[in-house]
């Protein structure tokens, strides 16, 4: 399995996004900034699945100390990580699968070419 960066930690992240995060380190080459793009990229993804598994625990409505029924805050929190995980990606210019996904890759879409695939 390829080694993270040394200049960052990726102790903090999900195994399987761990192992997403360093298998695109290995496989493209990435200037310190893109590597910092890229772990914010799998944070957000981490946070989206907490945010998911918690929405999956107490439902996408719960009832707040008013006895009203309210939108769950994890699913705004889902949606924004999904938002910061897509626009990472995307300003890394990647054609890559998500972290955990077991969908195939969609078609490789024209791009700068700012990073190459080593």
């Amino acid at each position: 399995m390829p080694k993270p960066p040394p200049n960052l930690k990726t102790s903090h992240l999900k195994p399987p996004t761990r192992r997403w995060f360093n298998q695109i380190c290995a496989d493209y080459e990435l200037e310190s900034h893109h590597q910092r793009i890229l772990l914010v990229a799998a944070e957000q993804w981490d946070r989206a699945t907490e945010a998911r598994e918690a929405i999956a625990e107490h439902g996408l409505v719960v009832t707040d100390r008013y006895g009203q029924l309210k939108t769950n805050p994890a699913a705004e929190t889902e949606r924004s990580s999904r938002i910061l995980f897509l626009r990472s990606v995307r300003e890394l210019q990647l054609d890559v699968e998500s972290p955990g996904e077991e969908y195939a890759r969609p078609a490789t879409l024209p791009s700068a070419g700012r990073l190459r695939a080593v």
